[in-house]
């Protein structure tokens, strides 16, 4: 459908066989009460469910502010988004994935903190956690209210893909033969300003084991991504050693991840470094090679003895509150 409008801000929502989801997604942001024209582009990748339907059924609707992209095969998820972000009209672009949803007043609020901050390149904000034990994602308090690619390097993706609006003129379409997670388009759009952390709650993130991050099929893609980011960092001039530090960091947090789920196979490649970056690792990840070389089994028990009692220290803490 061709848009003649000049929205103020296109809502781009990312799906894939998300039927139980995406309602809720896209009646969260038509339902946005604003002062200015913003349209919706949903790109689904040949769902194989019933999303497709439910997504037609919105734009039949709302036939004025829903534009579609069906892929008619499956692209993989970078095709996907570089093709629904390429087809924004709007000066500020908000992204959304089908399984979350919006909370009232979000999209006016990013729009005034744009319009106020020309140097601020993107905005995030707090969100709401459901399906996890944790309710929120990311308390801000030890976190910067502005911040720029440095700070991304070394807290990783402090805000939710699904709370991130951009501007336009920060955007990225290029093509790319190899898959891309959020951290990269982080890293991308903070090339052209400042980063602002809304400490209000304006959406819902869901936490269940089907989203890519929870595949293990996807970790090879996850992993080669945050290597492809922390590179495009050090081009970008950020510190090489804030960069390499913050990248054995998330190695070693997936070591230790491969080691609860007994796949020692990509733990041994995960706490493998040169000699020459030992000034760029930590001493748990030292201790996790040192043990892991004699026996993963054994640091794998040493590590779940050690969060349990982590975990038992902190309710003792809790119930002397």
């Amino acid at each position: 459908m061709q848009q003649e409008r000049k929205p103020k801000v296109s809502v781009c929502v990312i799906t894939y066989n998300q039927e139980k989801y995406i309602r809720q997604c896209l009646q969260s942001i038509v339902d946005q009460e604003t002062d200015f024209d913003f349209e919706v582009v949903v790109g689904d990748d040949c769902s194989t469910d019933g999303t497709q339907a439910i997504i037609q059924e919105f734009a039949d609707k709302y036939p004025a502010l829903i534009r579609t992209i069906f892929q008619e095969k499956n692209t993989g998820g970078t095709k996907n988004y570089l093709d629904v972000h390429g087809a924004a009209l709007g000066e500020y672009i908000a992204h959304v994935d089908g399984d979350d949803y919006c909370l009232p007043g979000k999209l006016k609020r990013q729009v005034e903190i744009l319009d106020n901050n020309p140097k601020i390149a993107i905005a995030g904000h707090l969100v709401k956690v459901e399906g996890a034990a944790t309710k929120d994602y990311y308390r801000t308090s030890h976190l910067p209210r502005i911040g720029n690619t440095a700070t991304l390097v070394e807290f990783g993706s402090y805000f939710a893909h699904s709370s991130k609006m951009y501007r336009a003129t920060a955007s990225s379409t290029l093509g790319f033969d190899y898959e891309c997670i959020d951290f990269f388009w982080y890293i991308e759009h903070s090339r052209f300003g400042d980063i602002y952390l809304d400490d209000h709650y304006y959406g819902v993130y869901r936490h269940h084991q089907t989203g890519i991050s929870k595949l293990k099929k996807y970790k090879n893609v996850i992993m080669n991504s945050l290597d492809r980011a922390y590179d495009r960092a050090i081009e970008l001039g950020v510190d090489v050693y804030l960069v390499e530090r913050a990248r054995y960091k998330r190695r070693c947090a997936q070591a230790i991840n491969d080691l609860i789920l007994r796949d020692y196979n990509s733990y041994k490649e995960m706490i493998i470094f040169p000699f020459a970056h030992l000034k760029y690792v930590r001493f748990r990840h030292i201790l996790l090679r040192i043990v892991g070389i004699i026996s993963p089994s054994l640091a794998r028990f040493i590590l779940l003895v050690r969060m349990k009692l982590f975990t038992c220290f902190r309710q003792m803490i809790h119930l002397f509150k």
